[in-house]
């Protein structure tokens, strides 16, 4: 990550809706910013804190942010996810945490994003995913798993979650999906599992009860 000297960025972008109700967005990209900030406003429907130097984030930092939709803190340095940081957070649809230094993911990192449609875990370091670590995000639709150190998916490890559209697998260290590990799913699911810029998206049927293995 580039560690040269970068000018702050704040940027806080309000506006009244007809019915009166604040809405804002909290702009702070590139800002240098080593920790989550403590005055984030309580209306705000878009954090974007990408491309600082974040390591950790603790439970009450957005506790109160019950309106926020989108937070996006990618190229951080984040390594650590306190137990119901994003508990008040059940408005949330996006949640973008890709290139960062994750290495265990729980889930009760995910307590309270009933909301949650996009998870982003790219290009971390994640080397196992527990059983079922994503069952409370019933509405998620599109996971990001590329670029970890998985070695082995698990049969029971998307247990919970029925409504995936597009599953990003490729660059990781396991070359076959065990059997039956998404016949649950009720949505049709589109999964990347080679090199994206080679090979198409598989579709694969909620039904399929075979293994599937590629080079």
């Amino acid at each position: 990550m580039n560690s040269l000297p970068v000018a702050a960025v704040f940027v806080l972008v309000i506006f009244q809706s007809p019915a009166g109700y604040e809405q804002a967005e909290y702009l702070k990209p590139k800002s240098g910013l080593t920790e989550i900030p403590s005055d984030l406003p309580e209306n705000v429907k878009l954090i974007n804190l990408e491309g600082n130097f974040i390591s950790e984030i603790k439970h009450d930092l957005f506790s109160k942010q019950y309106h926020c939709a989108i937070l996006k803190l990618p190229e951080n340095e984040l390594s650590s996810i306190e137990k119901g940081a994003f508990r008040n957070m059940y408005r949330l649809h996006t949640l973008i945490l890709w290139v960062n230094k994750l290495k265990v993911i729980r889930s009760d990192m995910f307590t309270g994003l009933s909301s949650l449609k996009c998870l982003a875990l790219d290009l971390n370091l994640i080397e196992h995913l527990p059983d079922r670590v994503f069952s409370e995000l019933h509405r998620l639709q599109k996971l990001q798993l590329s670029g970890n150190l998985l070695s082995v998916i698990t049969p029971d490890l998307f247990d919970g979650i029925t409504s995936l559209k597009n599953l990003y697998l490729f660059g990781n260290k396991f070359t076959t999906l065990p059997a039956g590990v998404l016949s649950h799913m009720t949505e049709r699911l589109f999964v990347t599992l080679g090199d994206p810029r080679t090979d198409k998206d598989t579709p694969l049927s909620k039904s399929t009860d075979t293994q599937v293995t590629w080079a």
